[in-house]
């Protein structure tokens, strides 16, 4: 079976586990808990740092997103335009 072929009754499990984004989620989800957690002994410097990281995960999370979704979008025109109905019919008269 394809990776990218998901039907309502099959879960593709391998690709799901093996998504960056996922784990991207999971590891700020992790941090933020440790960050609770342990809060008390970081130092207010340490946190920021702890914070810009996963400001920059949620960002990287976010821009692959967009790129999933455009590569979505430009495939989907792609197969308008292979089956021509992208394109209006034309009339005998040449308009």
């Amino acid at each position: 079976m394809d990776r990218k072929t998901v039907t309502a009754k099959t879960i593709d499990w391998r690709a799901k586990l093996t998504s960056r984004k996922l784990w991207c989620a999971m590891a700020a989800g992790i941090v933020m808990a440790l960050t609770v957690l342990f809060g008390d002994g970081l130092t207010p410097e340490m946190v920021s740092i702890i914070r810009s990281g996963v400001g920059v995960l949620v960002a990287y999370i976010f821009g692959e997103s967009a790129v999933d979704v455009a590569r979505q979008m430009v495939e989907k025109i792609k197969a308008e335009i292979e089956a021509d109905t992208l394109l209006p019919e034309e009339d005998g008269d040449g308009t």
